[in-house]
């Protein structure tokens, strides 16, 4: 492993001391999802993509994962797996070179490929399958390299056009093996073969020049064999050899400069097998060979810098064998290897430079826990390790020289902190071994320690912290022992205690920091105590502690760092409680965690840059803060650093403003000015769509589509994104936003997902923004239209429809009204003739019944007359009710229709026809009257109705209404008549499906009137004595089958005044009722009792007085009803 593990990618043009540059690689393997690990070609597509052509595939890259094309598949339908080189066109095209298999054409929209291959039938056919270079000239003509077809150019028609080698012609291609294609800037079109040399085309002649190795003559060509041609920035054209090594071109003197490996020569060239070249954009020169790993280039020296494949260093590079180089628009460069993957490094990627623990390297750090670090006047940096002693750092040399416990006299290999005094002597505070004091011109430490027989000696050995104060005073912070001051004549230390007693004392004895600041007050940091500050006049501490009632006050008591600003202002590091600054002014703490964005809230070390930003080491990265917009960006390992936790005191600022944090894995320097921020603009893409967690197919590739139509049935869908910036792509940042959906954006942090579910029809528009590992935005981002296909009851053309529809019945449902309205009345006046004949007739019979000797001859007449009056007169009752209904309803209409009369919408014929309307109705007459005549003739059918039902109970009907029934409509009928009649009573239905059954049902909806009607009387009667509250009247109606026994169960319960016990065995007696003379027949409950008993049933009654009363009717499905009404039971 490298003794200096340089953890920056220093690229300049030129470089002060050549070969001491050090680089670190990143890596995609396939352990990252890389089909194969030997890359023979990348490319980055006008979309952003990397593309990789490897052995086993081609794979698409967006920074996260990977997308393969292989063989197989129909709609990948890649001809050869092995893929040597790519190339992309202007139409969405990238063009696949393939080992054995012709030539393919990925369509990017499609996804889709188009195979080309040799036919020894077509002349005009591809020269042969194996493809080693393509290349697409400044005129967006198709140039092919293959091996044993030679040179082919493609044609706009598809067909190919061939160059081959002709033994009789010496301007023909020298050979059909071809390697390389290039086109330089001054339009030359060069062509590498393999044996061949390298040979110039003339468009024009067809012709070729040939340049080969001339045995003897050191200006041509170094090796026949050529395998990659590169022209850089300065119009120099570079040609790679197999074997050769690399050369450069003279356009004047058409001759060659070679540049090739020396093994005693570590700046040669690392190998003469050449593969890939490739100039980024800050003019560095890469050179990728076979087994040597990769070169840099200084064109100007001809030196190489060399980097290969460490085992013992993740940094370095993954292979030794470099065969493709590419650079993305970003600046990134890329390096393909033979059977390791890639290797990158990006220009802002490393911005750090780490140094290590080497046990092979005498000259590395000794340890790699740091937890002081000093810079003496001579410029030296010492460091000081937990178990390696004392380091002294010499920057120009790259090396540490160390002072350790045994050789050196120091007490003891853990140091806590290293400070300097005005003499120059070096003072090393120790855990457990006292204070030591390095005598710079004997070389020697001296030692002071804890003596429990001395007061005046150094209170506590383990020393956590040393400060030189402007005076040269030497302070001492013990963990335990408080705080000592050394008296330099006497040699002795005074003590400053924490006395609990004594509230001006220093608040606690264990001592964390120490800082004087620019007025001359020493402020004291303690872990467990807050702050104290010592005033020299008044020899005494004030105290600054936390208060959880004071958010002005410090964040915590857990002090660590005491760090003074340019501006003055005192910034105090808490172990838990963040950052605070202190407001001398106003005495005030404000306080800075995670929450406003710092890495973490254990501040180990702060430092300011030249600019006024603190730099600020904690236990979970490095953070950098803004003092003016007061905003963080924080740094962990991703960027370079070799941990993201930092030891407590390591931090320098050095006198050339190089900044120094020590780690538990190593010391980490860099430049302020040398961070620079990730300034590209990432492109966003649209990486996929799932429905129900599964992707989904599209017509043409997710990222290359515009809109995407779903079925409303569609009710769970996600859309996944990226920002191709492969700069710590787990760093991206997304923010997306469904129009039609999300009323403002979503952040989403580093993730890629945004899901939705059951989105109404529509359309929508997704749209995602995102930045780059810097916080660089894409503001425009990418758009793509959602299209949800509504159900058909939510279409436009349905909704005319229905509209339309509506519209028609409401018109003739008026229509109907009128006619309807004009046969009521019709129909009223017949029937109330035919009431008041009913009448006459009742009267009689009522006679007849009072001159009758006996109930026997009462029974059979009323039954008789009963039998006459009871059609036409049920017929008369429900007309009538139906009739004020509807008449009830039309004047709601007419309502309407009036107001309607008064508005711009209705012109003044329209208004004129109205009005000659009603005119011709009555309408002021029928409006006021109608109600009354309804009301006193329903009120009278009603009272002839109860009469003439009370009667009936003497005797049984004919069979002609006896029928298959569900019962339940035949209640819900009445129910709904007594609910209109009676609106202050709640009717709650309870019923759950019943059988059909047979019964009479004229007599069972008598039945179920009488029952009702007892109850609204119970409840009135209740409402009269005050048991119970008007409009707090409940009947509860419930029916089941009662599957065990095949019965309907039928119950009615009530709230009303309920039925004494004595009262209650006398219920279903004829004529028995409780009720004044006159009120009421006493034939209701005796009636119920004789229908149910007629079908087979049985009725059962429980009642409470003053709670109420249940009555249940217990009847069988298959009911005796015929049977027993043949019988006269």
């Amino acid at each position: 492993m490298k003794a200096l593990a340089l953890i920056a990618w220093l690229f300049v043009l030129s470089f002060p001391v050549f070969g001491q540059i050090e680089i670190s690689f990143n890596h995609v393997t396939t352990k990252h999802g890389l089909s194969e690990g030997s890359v023979h070609t990348i490319l980055q597509d006008r979309r952003g993509f990397l593309w990789f052509g490897t052995q086993d595939g081609l794979n698409r890259y967006d920074g996260y994962t990977f997308a393969i094309y292989r063989q197989g598949s129909p709609r990948q339908a890649l001809s050869d797996n092995f893929i040597y080189t790519l190339c992309e066109d202007t139409a969405n095209g990238i063009w696949i070179g393939t080992f054995n298999q012709g030539l393919c054409r990925f369509d990017r929209i499609r996804e889709s490929f188009t195979i080309y291959k040799h036919d020894s039938t077509d002349a005009t056919s591809l020269g042969d399958n194996t493809i080693r270079a393509l290349y697409r000239d400044r005129k967006g003509i198709l140039w092919i390299g293959t091996f044993r077809g030679g040179l082919d150019q493609m044609t706009a028609d598809g067909k190919f056009k061939h160059y081959r080698h002709n033994p009789l012609d010496p301007t023909s291609l020298s050979s059909d093996n071809v390697w390389a294609l290039y086109e330089d800037s001054r339009g030359n079109f060069w062509v590498g073969t393999d044996g061949g040399g390298l040979n110039l085309l003339d468009p024009l002649t067809g012709k070729f020049t040939v340049f080969k190795n001339e045995p003897g003559n050191i200006r041509s060509l170094s090796h026949n064999t050529v395998r990659a041609i590169y022209e850089d920035r300065a119009g120099v054209l570079w040609v790679a050899t197999s074997g050769g090594g690399l050369n450069r071109f003279d356009y004047v003197t058409r001759t060659f400069t070679t540049f090739k490996n020396h093994p005693n020569d570590s700046q040669s060239l690392s190998h003469d097998f050449v593969r890939a070249l490739y100039e980024d954009k800050r003019g560095n020169f890469w050179v990728g060979t076979l087994n040597g790993g990769l070169n840099l280039m200084d064109r100007v020296t001809g030196k190489f810098i060399r980097f290969l494949p460490d085992v013992t260093d993740p940094g370095s590079i993954i292979h030794k064998s470099v065969i493709s180089i590419v650079e993305d628009r970003s600046g990134t460069v890329w390096f393909g290897t033979w059977g390791g993957g890639v290797s990158y490094i990006s220009p802002t990627g490393h911005r750090f430079i780490n140094y290590r623990y080497d046990p092979s390297n005498s000259y590395s750090l000794s340890q790699d826990r740091i937890y002081a670090l000093h810079e003496d006047q001579s410029r030296t940096i010492w460091v000081g390790t937990f178990g390696g002693g004392l380091n002294r750092y010499l920057p120009d040399q790259k090396k540490f020289l160390h002072f350790q416990k045994p050789q050196h006299g120091l007490s003891h290999d853990d140091i806590w902190s290293i400070a300097e005094d005005q003499n120059g002597d070096l003072w090393v505070g120790t855990n457990e071994g006292g204070l030591n004091r390095w005598d710079r011109k004997r070389g020697t430490f001296e030692v002071f320690r804890n003596d429990p027989h001395d007061a005046n000696s150094l209170s506590n050995d383990n020393v956590f912290t040393v400060y030189v104060d402007p005076l040269n005073t030497v302070w001492i912070g013990t963990s335990g022992g408080g705080l000592n001051r050394f008296d330099r004549n006497a040699r002795t230390f005074r003590r400053f205690t924490h006395d609990p007693a004594l509230g001006y004392t220093v608040s606690s004895n264990q001592i964390r920091a120490l800082h004087q600041d620019k007025e001359g007050l020493l402020w004291v940091g303690t872990f467990g105590g807050g702050i104290s500050v010592w005033d020299r006049k008044k020899e005494i501490f004030t105290r600054h502690l936390s208060s959880n009632h004071d958010s002005s006050s410090l964040s915590s008591d857990l002090v660590l760092r005491i760090f003074e600003s340019r501006d003055g202002l005192i910034w105090i590091g808490t172990a838990g409680g963040g950052l605070n600054r202190y407001d001398k002014q106003t005495g005030h703490w404000k306080t800075y965690t995670d929450k406003h964005g710092l890495a973490n809230n254990v501040i180990n070390g702060i430092l300011e840059d030249q600019t006024g930003r603190l730099w600020i080491s904690t236990n979970k990265g490095l953070s950098r803060l803004d003092t003016k917009t007061e905003t963080f960006r924080n740094f962990d390992e991703g960027d370079g650093l070799i941990s993201a936790e930092f030891g407590v005191g390591a931090a320098l600022r050095a006198h050339d403003g190089r900044m120094y944090f020590g780690s538990n894995r190593g010391l980490v320097t860099f430049h302020p000015d040398s961070i620079k921020e990730n300034r590209y603009v990432p492109p966003v893409i649209i990486a996929g769509f799932k429905k129900f967690n599964k992707p989904f197919v599209l017509e043409r590739s997710v990222s290359e589509t515009d809109t995407i139509i779903i079925s409303y049935k569609d009710n769970f869908i996600a859309f996944e994104f990226a920002a191709l910036n492969y700069t710590h792509s787990e760093k991206n940042l997304y923010r997306y936003k469904l129009e039609g959906f999300d009323r403002d954006w979503i952040d989403a942090g580093s993730r890629r997902e945004a899901t939705y579910t059951n989105l109404d029809g529509g359309t929508y528009v997704f749209k995602v923004k995102a930045s780059n590992n810097d916080n660089v935005w894409n503001e425009e981002g990418r758009a793509i239209t959602l299209i949800v296909e509504p159900p058909f009851w939510e279409t436009a053309w349905f909704q005319f429809l229905v509209g339309a529809f509506l519209c028609a019945v409401l018109v003739y449902r008026f229509r109907q009204i009128q006619n309807q309205k004009r046969e009521l009345e019709r129909q009223v006046q017949a029937r109330t003739y035919e009431l008041e004949k009913a009448m006459d007739s009742l009267k009689r019979a009522q006679v007849q019944i009072l001159q009758s000797e006996k109930i026997g001859s009462l029974a059979h007449m009323v039954a008789g007359i009963a039998h006459e009056i009871n059609n036409p007169l049920t017929f008369v009752y429900s007309n009538i009710q139906l009739l004020r209904a509807r008449v009830q309803r039309l004047f709601l209409f007419m309502g309407f229709l009036d107001k309607r009369s008064h508005t711009e919408s209705w012109t003044d014929d329209e208004k004129k026809q109205y009005e000659k309307f009603k005119h011709t109705l009555d309408y002021d007459y029928l409006e006021k009257d109608l109600d009354d005549m309804f009301r006193s003739s329903v009120e009278g059918s009603t009272r002839i109705i109860k009469i003439v039902n009370s009667l009936r109970a003497f005797s049984s009907l004919d069979q002609e209404e006896i029928q298959e029934t569900n019962l339940l409509e035949s209640l819900n009928m009445v129910v709904d008549l007594f609910m209109r009649q009676h609106k202050d009573i709640v009717i709650e239905r309870k019923t759950t499906e019943i059988p059909f059954i047979t019964v009479h049902l004229t007599l069972m909806h008598q039945a179920f009137i009488n029952i009702l009607d007892n109850s609204v009387k119970a409840i009135r009667d209740a409402e009269k004595q005050n048991l119970l509250a008007s409009g707090d009247g409940r009947i509860t109606l419930s029916a089941e089958w009662q599957t065990d026994t095949n019965k309907i169960r039928l119950c009615f319960i009530d709230n009303g005044v309920g039925i004494d016990s004595s009262v209650r065995k006398k219920i279903f007696d004829p004529f028995f009722t409780t009720r004044p003379i006159g009120a009421g027949a006493g034939l209701g409950l005796s009636e119920v009792f004789t229908t149910v008993q007629k079908h087979g049933g049985d009725v059962t009654v429980e009642s409470e007085p003053g709670i109420g009363t249940t009555l249940c009717i217990d009847l069988p499905v298959k009911t005796l009803f015929h049977e027993n009404y043949q019988h006269g039971s």
